[in-house]
């Protein structure tokens, strides 16, 4: 069975059910893998140490990176390594794509405001685990508007 995580992150704000597309896997012992072989303790673990992390700032004018593990191109930032990487700042037209092979990436959105009119804003083609963290502050808010 697989059941929707939208509802668990109660900061998030999607006005548009596409803007997160996140799902996981849920196992039973009848058939399906148990919990505690899909999920460990850090998996459960939203801590993070801002000092390590690399900085994406997005503004009016597209998306800065400030650390390693990720590059900047227009509005779109790519991850192609593991860490964990603090998201801040709005754009009209962002996105966060994690291209990260078998790593694991956590993103912090802190106070986050992406708008995207072509796909989702958060966009996982490959990675082992991505954990989502909300960090103490403003609201993040992510929409996919399929506007175009």
């Amino acid at each position: 069975m697989w059941r929707d995580v939208r509802t668990h992150l109660p900061r998030v704000t999607a006005r548009h059910p596409q803007a997160v597309a996140l799902s996981v896997k849920i196992g039973s012992k009848a058939g399906g893998t148990a919990l505690s072989e899909l999920f460990t303790d850090r998996d459960y673990d939203g801590s993070y140490d801002a000092g390590e992390a690399t900085v994406i700032t997005f503004d009016k004018t597209g998306v800065s990176v400030s650390g390693s593990g990720a590059t900047a191109s227009g509005s779109t930032v790519t991850i192609t390594q593991k860490g964990t990487y603090l998201v801040t700042g709005t754009s009209g037209d962002g996105q966060i794509s994690i291209d990260a092979d078998d790593e694991k990436v956590q993103l912090v959105l802190a106070g986050v405001d992406l708008t995207n009119d072509d796909s989702a804003c958060i966009l996982v083609k490959s990675a082992d685990k991505v954990f989502l963290t909300l960090a103490d502050g403003p609201e993040t808010v992510l929409s996919a508007t399929g506007k175009t």
